[in-house]
């Protein structure tokens, strides 16, 4: 439910800056304790589908983590 949630409301959305199709999120703030003031890192690939062409998603990884990784590119940014 908090990987829905992020998605859904996200506080960043990078470019990963090592993959071309992948996506990610940064949400602070949102995971129980001990966790709760690290970020919740979500990876979301995309890929052209095979029968409507249209870009699809999917998690590939979601977890905590206290930096924001290095060579990600800021692509949008929201409010807490």
């Amino acid at each position: 439910m908090i990987v829905k949630t992020a998605i859904e409301k996200p506080f960043q959305v990078y470019q990963d800056g090592r993959h071309a199709n992948r996506r990610i999120i940064y949400k602070p703030f949102v995971l129980p304790k001990p966790f709760h003031t690290q970020y919740l890192r979500i990876a979301i690939e995309y890929h052209r589908g095979k029968v409507s062409r249209n870009m699809q998603g999917y998690v590939c990884s979601a977890f905590a983590c206290q930096t924001k990784r290095k060579g990600d590119i800021l692509i949008w940014e929201g409010q807490l």
